[in-house]
């Protein structure tokens, strides 16, 4: 019997790590598959897969659309998303007195840190993999180390940036995801979901024309 892997995915990590690349057909991405081929090289079962973000209330209709047909298509694959919030935060420049409202991503880590532990307690997992690269979420992989000293810890770092050296630290083996390898991992143009209903993929993230 093969050992069980968990994926717990930072969303906006993520998203940011592929906007940086300057290629956002990568956005429309199969998080479901790209798990099932990192378990399917590391011949584990690939147990659940966990996304993690949060609704950009605070960005135009036109990102707001896509955010949510992302989650929407996600969902019809399998992968369980959890949603957090942007909290609006106040701003003010002594020097000229100009005021302006930021936005600060809330619950994210702590949704995360909650599922792993909780997930872990339910022996859920063998392998758990946790693709960011924020040393936040150093906490539940120390409780993991602790507590279930059996499990395995993967830190995967998001395509274009570098491991969080407090996660490589702490976790027992490093991956990272290269554009490539996203390439191979789109979701589809059309999803029909199952009350019928279809999703297209934004014109935004159509693949680019081959010559």
């Amino acid at each position: 019997m093969r050992a069980k892997a968990s994926f717990y995915i930072d969303g906006l990590n993520l998203y940011h790590s592929i906007h940086e690349l300057g290629q956002p057909h990568l956005k429309w991405l199969n998080v479901k598959d790209l798990a099932l081929r990192v378990c399917a090289q590391a011949k584990l079962d690939l147990q659940d897969v966990k996304y993690f973000n949060a609704p950009p209330i605070h960005r135009s209709m036109g990102k707001q659309k896509r955010f949510q047909l992302y989650v929407e298509a996600l969902e019809s694959t399998g992968v369980n998303c959890r949603l957090g919030r942007f909290k609006p935060k106040p701003q003010h420049c002594k020097a000229c007195t100009s005021k302006w409202t930021q936005h600060e991503e809330k619950e994210t880590d702590v949704n995360i840190a909650i599922e792993i532990v909780a997930d872990a307690y339910k022996g859920q997992f063998d392998v758990c993999y946790l693709v960011t690269r924020d040393s936040d979420l150093s906490g539940p992989v120390r409780l993991l180390k602790r507590d279930f000293p059996s499990i395995q810890t993967v830190t995967v770092a998001p395509p274009g940036r570098r491991h969080s050296k407090e996660l490589v630290a702490l976790c027992d083996s490093k991956i990272a995801l290269r554009p490539r390898f996203l390439q191979n991992c789109l979701l589809p143009q059309t999803i029909t979901l199952s009350s019928g209903h279809s999703i297209q993929r934004p014109p935004q993230y159509a693949p680019p024309k081959t010559t």
